[in-house]
């Protein structure tokens, strides 16, 4: 799994436990369009590496394993160095 599926992932998780976007938004201070282009898969959801880190607490805050073989250079764009 790559970590643009892994973001889609967590979109279908927190579907299945039914927390809304607005809860989500609430507890981690996330915005409603950073958290829409999270889920769709979007690597440029916030700039890098903060992407990285948003993504570990999303992981966190709907109780999903963080994939240990991501490392914070997975989460940058493609195309840049």
């Amino acid at each position: 799994m790559g970590v643009e599926q892994y973001l889609h992932y967590l979109a279908d998780t927190r579907h299945e436990k039914e927390i809304t976007l607005e809860q989500v938004i609430h507890q981690l201070n996330f915005s409603l369009s950073t958290l829409e282009a999270l889920e769709k898969g979007d690597l440029e959801f916030i700039q890098y590496p903060l992407n990285y880190f948003f993504t570990r607490q999303y992981a966190s805050y709907l109780k999903v394993p963080f994939p240990s073989q991501f490392l914070m250079a997975h989460f940058k764009p493609r195309g840049k160095k």
